[in-house]
């Protein structure tokens, strides 16, 4: 019964197949009146009726009540005055006095009956084979009427209890959100705040719905920043703005708010839906990379300057102390002033290869073949006093070349024969 219920059949409107089916039933076996009943625990209700103007009969005063009892069982009442299943019923002894009645019942996909196909005479008669045979067939086809009407109603059902739920879990996101949302009107005012945004401000929805957003967001901000964006928003535009907002619970706090317009049936903006994300440690962060930014900078200026004209001054006076020697310095001296001179031009060259890396901004290296042979040659010229002084010896060649960046490739290398030596 529950099942029919759900289905909605019970007091709809009528509906052609069924009445047809009922005309066809009365046609084939030469009845007066023909039926379509649907049971339920008080009433037969008439889904359709051919001949008769009732449209239902209390439960008790049925023939079909007793038809359903056998499913898929004709059951056939040659002479009501003689059953005595339906002999008091109302419907024999007073108005419209039914005397014959034949009846199949129809059953829902999994066996249960709700109803059936009937009709009925005014006077004794019997029922030939071929009208039972036919009414069989029509019961057919009214179960597989009202069992399509039944998926019909599961699937609206279904449907309705997923579009429920899928609208619960839209009301939660919204309610529950991070993210501070809210719908502004046409007319300035707050018309609905979710949890995060009252939570935010420390106040009661109630407090805030029908507000002004000037009064919450104070008239400096709302005159600069916030009610012109607002303009843009009521315009049709899609506007995202930064701003530091002094929450009353939060503190200051840079928000990233989103404003969206929201047309009306007539394509005009009646409202804007506003969504603000907290981006202080964003924002914040940001900040930092930026003053690292300005002082990889200033690094940048004291290599380029502070760093690389002294090392040219130091190189002029020792070539041109080399030069100038004539024989006058032990070549001894002249030596050191030449391993000097080598010094400061790999120093050079690594202040100017440092320079290019900062300088690229998050660009590739450059890579290109490098042999190592002289790469390892330069470095034991670099550490040539922390070797000596350590009494260590480097031992074995690099002849391979590879496919690297010669100054990092440098530093590798001596890092890692200045620990060696170190912690040897």
């Amino acid at each position: 019964m529950d099942t029919i219920r759900a289905s909605g059949l019970l007091d709809s409107p009528p509906q052609r197949e069924f009445d047809e089916l009922a005309r066809l039933a009365a046609d084939l076996t030469g009845s007066e009146i023909a039926l379509v009943t649907i049971l339920d625990d008080e009433r037969q209700w008439f889904k359709a009726a051919h001949g008769t103007a009732l449209k239902e009969t209390p439960i008790g005063w049925s023939f079909c009540a007793h038809a359903i009892q056998s499913p898929g069982e004709l059951m056939t009442v040659e002479d009501a005055t003689a059953d005595d299943r339906v002999r008091s019923s109302p419907l024999v002894t007073d108005e419209p006095g039914v005397r014959a009645y034949m009846g199949m019942p129809l059953c829902a996909e999994d066996g249960t009956a709700f109803g059936t196909l009937c009709v009925i005479d005014l006077h004794p008669r019997g029922f030939t084979e071929s009208q039972r045979q036919s009414l069989r067939r029509l019961a057919l086809l009214g179960e597989h009427l009202i069992n399509h009407a039944l998926r019909a109603a599961e699937a609206i059902a279904r449907n309705r209890a997923e579009s429920e739920l899928e609208m619960q879990r839209l009301v939660m996101l919204l309610t529950y959100g991070i993210d501070l949302k809210a719908f502004i009107g046409r007319d300035g005012r707050y018309r609905y705040v979710n949890r995060a945004f009252v939570e935010k401000y420390g106040r009661s929805e109630e407090s805030i719905v029908g507000q002004h957003v000037a009064s919450l967001v104070g008239e400096p901000a709302y005159r600069t920043v916030v009610g012109p964006k607002l303009e843009q928003a009521f315009a049709g535009q899609v506007v995202t703005y930064l701003r530091l907002v002094d929450y009353p619970v939060a503190g200051p706090r840079w928000m990233e708010a989103t404003l969206y317009p929201v047309q009306g049936e007539d394509g005009q903006v009646s409202g804007v839906v506003l969504r603000a994300r907290d981006v202080h440690d964003l924002v914040l962060a940001n900040q930092k990379l930026n003053e690292r930014a300005v002082s990889q900078e200033q690094f940048i200026a004291v290599l380029a300057h502070d760093v690389r004209e002294p090392l040219r001054t130091i190189r002029s006076f020792i070539d041109l102390a080399i030069a100038e020697s004539d024989g006058r310095m032990p070549d001894e001296s002249v030596a050191y002033l030449k391993v000097a001179s080598r010094g400061t031009d790999r120093l050079s060259r690594l202040v100017n290869g440092l320079l290019s890396f900062l300088q690229a901004d998050g660009q590739r290296i450059p890579l290109e073949t490098t042999p190592l042979g002289p790469v390892l040659a330069e470095v034991l010229d670099d550490l040539r006093s922390l070797l000596d002084s350590a009494q260590a010896t480097v031992s074995g060649s690099l002849e391979a070349a590879v496919h690297g960046n010669h100054v990092w490739l440098r530093l590798c290398l001596q890092n890692l024969l200045s620990n060696a030596v170190k912690f040897a």
